[in-house]
């Protein structure tokens, strides 16, 4: 003679089922979610307020210049990359200009704190080659991943 369970066995098998699988998969989303929005949290939120580009085509010593106002609106200090990415209308990397100045000249190693603002600036002969009239796209980077870019027309001086 076979025997089988009750059914009401049977029905407290699948309802201790059922609530091990709920509690299983609530605490699966949220450690998803927790981690996920700690992830979002730690990238750096930089904004260009304002910037120009000038190419300087009639001088001797042709000095090009490169301004930027960049402003940390995140909650955490952001550390600025040493450099500001200069891309053509289309997209396509111009060139990289690196070995700044800051204004405040300690930013890079104390980093923006909240609410604060930076000028970056360079002058020099021959910094670049750029079309006088055409748009380009600059973009500063921090070092958690934080990005900003801004569209500006070329200059003449």
């Amino acid at each position: 003679m076979k025997r089988a369970i009750s059914p009401v066995i049977a029905t407290l098998l699948l309802i201790v089922t059922a609530v091990t699988g709920a509690i299983m998969f609530y605490s699966f989303m949220t450690t998803f979610v927790t981690q996920l929005t700690s992830q979002t949290s730690r990238i750096d939120v930089i904004k260009i307020d304002s910037a120009y580009l000038m190419e300087d085509q009639g001088s001797p010593d042709k000095q090009d210049k490169i301004w930027l106002a960049v402003r940390n609106i995140g909650r955490e200090p952001a550390y600025l990359l040493d450099s500001v990415i200069i891309l053509d209308s289309d997209g396509r990397l111009v060139t990289v200009i690196t070995n700044l100045n800051y204004n405040p000249s300690n930013v890079l190693t104390n980093g923006l704190s909240q609410g604060q603002a930076v000028e970056i600036y360079k002058e020099g002969n021959g910094l670049f080659e750029l079309t006088v009239g055409e748009w380009y796209t600059l973009r500063v980077t921090t070092t958690k991943g934080g990005v900003d870019e801004i569209r500006v027309k070329c200059t003449s001086s």
